[in-house]
C-alpha cells in the first residue's frame, strides 16, 4: 500500500480520535460512581468536525467517477513512447496524443460502468490465467516487458481487467449482429468532375458497356481492373452514404444517375440482390465494431462528463 494511500485511510480514524479528546493516562483513573453536580461547570468547546477524505486529482470525472491525473499521466507517457517507437515525433503530436490518451480513459470507465450495471465481472481468477498466458514465454522477459511499458504487476493487473471487461461488453453488445443480411452487388465508376460524369452517363445512355466505361474512367484503382465492380455488400459499410443510399433503392440491371459524395462523382449499376447473403468474417468484424462504437457513443452522450483540462474529448 503507497504511503499516500495509508494517509487518506487512516485520514477518518485520525479524525474521529481527535473528537474524543486526549488519551487516558495511568495516573488519571476515572473515580467510579460519581454524579455529575450542579456546581459542574459545562463543556463549550465545538466538537470538531471529522476531516473529509480528499478527493483524488482528476483530469476528467464521468458520472461522479474520476478519471485521475496519475491513470492520465501514465497513459500520456506510455502513448509518447509508442510514438517514439515508430519513429514519429512525441513534441509536434503531442496534442494529439492528450486528446487520444484522456477520450480512451473516459470510453474505458463508461464501458466499465456499463458492465457493472448489467452485473458483468471479471474474476481474479480470470485475471491471473490470462497473466499466466502472457507470461508463459518466460517470467523475467514479461518482468521485463512491463518495466519498459511503465507497468508496475497491480497496474497491468488493472489494465487486464479493464481490456477483459471491455472485450466481454463487446461480445455481449454484439450478440446481436446477424450472420446473414440483406446484400447487394454493385459497379460503380468514380471521377473527379461533374462534366466527366456526365460524359460517362451520356455513353451509358448510348448502350456503352459499363464495365468498359469503368476501366476507362474510373479513378478507383481497386475496383477499375474489375469493370468497378464492389462485390456484395450490406447495409452500413461503404463510406459514402449515398453511393449506398441509391444502391439498395434501384432495381437490379438499372444505372443511377449521378451521386454527389465527399469522394466525387459516382454512377452505379445494380448487378445483384440477395435478401439473406451470409456475411463473411471480415464484414461481420466491420459491423461488430461499428455497432459497439455506436452503442459507446450512446453511453457518452448520457452520461454526465466533466473535464478538468482544456483537451476536448470528442
Amino acid at each position: 500500500m503507497s504511503n499516500r494511500l495509508l494517509t487518506i485511510l487512516m485520514l477518518p480514524l485520525a479524525a474521529v480520535l481527535a473528537a474524543c479528546g486526549p488519551a487516558r493516562t495511568a495516573s488519571t483513573q476515572p473515580t467510579p460512581h460519581v454524579l455529575p453536580t450542579a456546581t459542574r461547570p459545562v463543556p463549550t468547546s465545538t466538537p470538531v468536525p471529522p476531516t473529509p477524505t480528499p478527493e483524488p486529482p482528476a483530469v476528467a470525472w464521468v458520472n461522479g467517477q474520476a478519471v485521475t491525473v496519475e491513470a492520465y499521466e501514465k497513459e500520456l507517457a506510455r502513448c509518447q513512447e509508442g510514438l517514439l517507437s515508430l519513429g514519429r515525433d512525441a513534441a509536434s503530436e503531442g496534442e494529439r496524443c492528450e486528446k487520444w490518451v484522456l477520450d480512451a480513459l473516459v470510453k474505458q470507465l463508461l464501458i466499465e460502468q456499463a458492465a457493472a450495471a448489467e452485473g458483468v465481472s471479471i474474476s481474479s481468477e480470470d485475471v491471473e490465467a490470462e497473466m499466466q498466458l502472457l507470461a508463459e514465454n518466460g517470467q523475467q522477459s514479461f518482468e521485463s516487458w512491463l518495466e519498459r511499458n511503465q507497468y508496475t504487476a497491480e497496474e497491468f493487473r488493472a489494465f487486464l481487467r479493464s481490456s477483459m471487461t471491455t472485450q466481454a461488453m463487446y461480445e455481449r453488445v454484439t450478440s446481436a449482429i446477424p450472420h446473414t443480411v440483406e446484400q447487394v452487388r454493385v459497379r460503380h465508376i468514380v471521377v473527379d468532375a461533374k462534366e466527366i460524369g456526365q460524359l460517362v452517363l451520356s455513353k451509358l445512355n448510348e448502350g456503352t458497356n459499363f464495365a468498359t466505361l469503368a476501366v476507362e474512367y474510373s479513378l478507383d484503382e481497386s475496383t477499375r481492373p474489375d469493370g468497378g465492380d464492389l462485390g456484395f455488400f450490406p447495409r452500413g459499410l461503404l463510406f459514402s452514404r449515398e453511393v449506398e443510399e441509391a444502391a439498395f433503392i434501384l432495381e437490379v440491371g438499372a444505372n443511377s444517375e449521378i451521386i454527389e459524395s465527399d469522394f466525387g462523382y459516382h454512377i452505379i449499376q445494380v448487378l445483384e440482390k440477395d435478401p439473406d447473403r451470409p456475411v463473411g468474417p471480415e464484414i461481420r468484424d466491420h459491423l461488430c465494431r461499428v455497432s459497439f462504437e455506436r452503442w459507446l457513443q450512446q453511453l457518452w452522450a448520457a452520461a454526465s462528463v466533466e473535464r478538468n483540462i482544456s483537451r476536448e474529448v470528442q
